[in-house]
């Protein structure tokens, strides 16, 4: 008799074998999203559907910049109010009832085996999807957890919720001084991030009447401003120097004196190294894929998930997929990649296991809502070979009041009703696209 495991939702209890027809690791927007278009695939009955998540909340993750900007008010018990509409829900409210979520935390892999083993023992499948997310590095930066974990000490970061209401704080209390804002290598989850809160930052302390008392400085490892498409660097640099935002190209953060407010900096093109004062100091850190991936078989180039870039499938194991911020294809690690990765992998998963051809191609889609102040937002679309893909108009390249309020407002709404459905399917919004 198989062994029997037992999973507590929200609506009750529900058992189910260790082997599971399709297992998704990750629970977070690529695992959700996956899983409840998969259930409603009529190819996999949802009970044969396991999501391995350890975590009991899901975050809105795009809503971390809106905290930490101001986006969402400027007082931090105001925020909070909004904390189900904008920002989280209990994860077991999120997944379609049918489906198994296993409080689980994944820590090897066997493919060979189809296989995989968690904290708690093995399991198996007949299908894979690997979207565990990414890992944020803040150790790669020696003193950066110490100064995050300083409640009092003016470094922030809006990558995790406790770090992103220390940014609204610490920015609403800063009145003089030098801000440092930093950007890490690619890849990162939401390469526009590191400029969204650096432009909300400069526009608040605009509107509070300090910002001639503030000096702005802009750090990045890239060599522009916005290296997935040049037609949205061109504009970020426009945008940039219209705020009078000095940008150093080509450095690496080190490392973070927190005694002596120092950062210390690596000019890659001079390949020398300096330091900088700050009183202000946003960072980014650096992102690698999951442990138990990059220690695995299925690990291609830099650690990631390998994957052919428009089918989404694994090169070496046919039953395996990947989607999210863990895939290894040379796209942007955006939540709109996600939603237009998904119904590729969908498709080509159901059309393997009816053994038919596979159809769906992923053309490298990706979006980013770019935050640049005055309550305006500059909305980026692209693919493949950073060529720009815009949904509504060709000048997107133009910061507007419209894409501000619809990231605001309609963004987090789609997120926490339509994705749990399995009827979102980004740039096509809610109709499901077709393959031939």
């Amino acid at each position: 008799m198989l062994q029997r495991i037992v999973s507590r939702r929200a609506y009750g209890l529900r058992s189910f074998s260790t082997h599971s027809r399709v297992a998704v690791i990750g629970g977070g927007t690529a695992g959700m999203s996956a899983s409840s278009q998969l259930a409603k695939s009529g190819t996999f009955k949802p009970h044969e559907i396991s999501v391995f998540e350890p975590r009991d909340t899901h975050h809105y993750q795009p809503s971390f910049t809106m905290i930490g900007g101001g986006v969402l008010g400027t007082n931090e018990a105001t925020v909070k109010k909004k904390e189900y509409s904008h920002i989280k829900r209990p994860m077991d409210s999120l997944f379609n009832t049918g489906v198994n979520l296993v409080k689980e935390k994944v820590v090897s892999l066997d493919p060979e085996n189809n296989s995989f083993t968690t904290n708690k023992g093995k399991h198996t499948y007949e299908y894979l999807v690997v979207a565990p997310g990414l890992k944020l590095r803040y150790d790669l930066i020696e003193g950066a957890s110490e100064a995050l974990d300083d409640p009092d000490h003016p470094v922030v970061s809006i990558y995790r919720e406790d770090y992103a209401y220390k940014t609204l704080r610490h920015r609403e209390k800063f009145i003089k001084g030098t801000a440092l804002f930093y950007q890490p290598p690619f890849p990162i989850k939401c390469g526009g991030a590191p400029q969204k809160i650096l432009y909300l930052s400069e526009s608040r302390w605009r509107e509070l009447g300090r910002r001639g008392n503030i000096d702005i400085q802009y750090y990045t490892t890239a060599n522009v401003m916005f290296p997935p498409c040049p037609k949205y660097s061109e504009a970020l640099d426009k945008v940039r120097a219209s705020l009078n935002i000095p940008v150093h190209f080509e450095h690496t953060m080190l490392a973070i004196d927190k005694n002596n407010k120092e950062v210390l900096f690596r000019n890659n093109a001079k390949d020398e190294e300096y330091t900088v004062k700050y009183d202000f100091l946003h960072i980014v850190p650096q992102q690698t894929n999951q442990d138990f991936v990059i220690n695995s078989p299925l690990a291609g180039d830099g650690g990631w998930t390998a994957a052919d870039q428009g089918t989404m499938q694994s090169p070496k194991f046919e039953n395996v997929f990947t989607v999210g911020d863990s895939a290894g294809v040379p796209a942007s690690k955006t939540a709109a990649s996600t939603f237009s990765q998904i119904p590729v992998l969908v498709n080509n998963l159901v059309k393997h296991a009816q053994g038919e051809p596979m159809k769906g191609e992923y053309n490298g889609y990706g979006s980013c809502p770019l935050f640049t102040g005055d309550k305006k937002l500059m909305l980026a679309e692209f693919k493949y070979g950073g060529v720009s893909a815009e949904t509504f108009l060709k000048r997107q390249d133009i910061p507007s009041r419209f894409f501000y309020e619809m990231k605001k407002h309609a963004f987090p709404w789609v997120y926490f009703n339509l994705v749990p459905r399995g009827q979102w399917y980004g740039n096509k919004t809610i109709f499901k696209p077709r393959f031939f």
